[in-house]
């Protein structure tokens, strides 16, 4: 029990101590592409989608220690919105490399830390956006993909509306 408490107490430190450094001020500047250096031949760089779910990752675990959506209220709410953008901004060749599994981690990452009352509205808002992008693809397989996923979200949309009308009843 004495080295849990000493262990929380040693996360909570360091992310103290990151936080007084600007670590996450800086992480959240490159993300949220606001960083002057972050543009080359006058294109915004954008980070890869594996980075992007690592650091949702990292920021869940934190957020067992420091509520972040109290803390970085602003920063939270722009991450959601410009992963959100991003998705919609997908170019083909990354779209391609994309896969279900990792936008869906990132948008399970952000629902864990953001609004209770927004958390399966998050989730649902940034997978439709990646298989509309996927549906408008070039690529046939990602085609067929995106409208297969889509059909399986109206499919659950239907059989949870029945199941709360029957409920009801």
């Amino acid at each position: 029990m004495q080295q849990d408490r000493m262990a929380h107490f040693a996360i909570a430190s360091f992310i103290d101590y990151f936080n007084e450094l600007q670590g996450f001020k800086i992480i959240f500047e490159i993300i949220l592409n606001k960083s002057e250096s972050l543009i080359t031949n006058g294109k915004p760089f954008f980070l890869h989608f594996d980075f992007l779910q690592n650091f949702t990752d990292l920021l869940e675990n934190i957020n067992f220690y420091v509520n972040l959506k109290e803390v970085f209220s602003k920063e939270m709410n722009s991450l959601k919105d410009n992963i959100s953008d991003r998705i919609s901004n997908l170019s083909e060749i990354e779209i391609k490399e994309i896969d279900k599994i990792t936008v869906e981690n990132i948008a399970r990452n952000l629902k864990n830390i953001l609004d209770p009352e927004e958390k399966q509205l998050i989730f649902d808002i940034l997978t439709l956006n990646f298989h509309l992008k996927c549906i408008n693809s070039k690529s046939l397989p990602k085609r067929i993909k995106g409208i297969t996923e889509i059909n399986n979200i109206i499919q659950k949309l239907e059989t949870r509306e029945k199941s709360t009308i029957s409920n009801a009843e």
